[in-house]
């Protein structure tokens, strides 16, 4: 199955024959935070964790969310699921504004979608048994019985590979692993549309890490599932994503298919990220060598003025161009979108020797 904006930019979706039906349309997301209050109880700061991103996730495929800690992917998968409230801009489920959306409204729409988070211990109610807090999304909702609770329970927890004998114990009784299979049954349970996965096999051992990925992607093609993945991990990034967008302080600097973004990386700072992914023979594929970046990163959501990257671009940061405007969200080939002045320029250096700046 698997193994293959930050300006006012349409909602992208990839180039093919037939268009896929689209679930999730994210436009012009902005969130920003206050930070700090003065003695007067008045703001000092504003972060922008999320600046003008825009996107589209289609019916059935594993959407990539990747990039450094403090980039604002978890803020997005927030402000999707209605955690946070956006500060501007708009996200579509099918036809309905998700933004919009309060009171009951709201906790309907949550039937739909359903978020898996990183730590599956930290997520669980320690005071809940498994079969307890798997079946608690049907009592809040109002679903069914109690027998036909207990039966629907009994059922998806045999599907996630968790005895339902086992039902009566407590998290702390289960492994990782299993944890997190229970915490997928939680969120399986109301049948919903979609998936948020929030890293959700960073906290487990690699042997571990596969046989939940495959899992996924099993109960992916079973339930016609869609999938936004948060990752850091850009090994598994390829493996599971059909799409992968790249974000840097906020906003998307780069997006595209996960092959051609693994293999044509145009973004300096894709290139960086890619050059430091282990493989067996990286000239084979085409990497050349590791590239480090160097310079001070901008304070997250503070607004700079050129393009975000500059003062870590080993090709920009003393162009002229970069320090004067900050580039769009464009597409360069067919569902390959990029934000840089330079595209592919450290792609090709790279592959020649160690990454350097380069002059005006």
């Amino acid at each position: 199955m698997k193994g293959k904006g930050n300006s006012t930019q349409p909602v992208i979706s990839p180039d093919s024959g037939t268009a896929p039906e689209r679930l999730i349309g994210i436009e012009s997301l902005v969130k920003e935070f206050s930070v700090g209050k003065n003695a007067f109880g008045r703001k000092q700061a504003t972060l922008r964790a999320v600046d003008n991103v825009s996107l589209e996730m289609n019916c059935g495929e594993s959407f990539g969310l990747v990039g450094e800690s403090g980039c604002g992917k978890t803020t997005i998968a927030r402000c999707l699921m209605r955690l946070e409230k956006p500060s501007s801009g708009r996200i579509m489920f099918r036809n309905t504004d998700v933004s919009a959306l309060r009171g009951k409204e709201l906790r309907r729409f949550r039937r739909h979608m359903q978020m898996v988070f990183q730590d599956p211990h930290a997520s669980l109610d320690s005071r809940m048994t498994a079969s307890q807090i798997v079946g608690e999304p049907l009592a809040i909702h109002g679903i069914g019985s109690r027998a036909e609770r207990k039966e629907r329970v009994e059922e998806i927890l045999t599907l996630v590979g968790i005895d339902p004998l086992h039902g009566n114990r407590k998290p702390h009784g289960f492994s990782g692993g299993q944890a997190q299979r229970i915490a997928l049954a939680r969120a399986l349970i109301l049948n919903p549309d979609m998936l948020v996965l929030d890293e959700p096999v960073s906290a487990l051992d690699v042997s571990i890490q596969a046989q939940v990925l495959n899992f996924l992607q099993e109960i992916q093609e079973r339930f016609s599932l869609t999938y936004l993945f948060i990752v850091h991990d850009l090994v598994v990034a390829e493996y599971f994503c059909d799409r992968i967008a790249v974000l840097y302080l906020g906003a998307v600097v780069e997006m595209a298919e996960s092959r051609a973004l693994f293999h044509n990386p145009l973004h300096p700072y894709t290139v960086s990220l890619v050059s430091a992914v282990p493989v067996p023979d990286p000239e084979s594929r085409g990497r050349g060598r590791r590239i480090v970046l160097s310079g001070e990163v901008s304070p997250a959501g503070m607004r700079t003025e050129g393009c975000r990257f500059r003062a870590r671009c080993p090709i920009g940061r003393n162009r002229e161009m970069c320090k004067a405007s900050s580039p769009e969200l464009v597409e360069k080939s067919p569902g390959h979108w990029v934000a840089c002045h330079f595209p592919g320029e450290l792609e090709h250096i790279g592959s020649q020797a160690a990454a350097r700046p380069a002059a005006s």
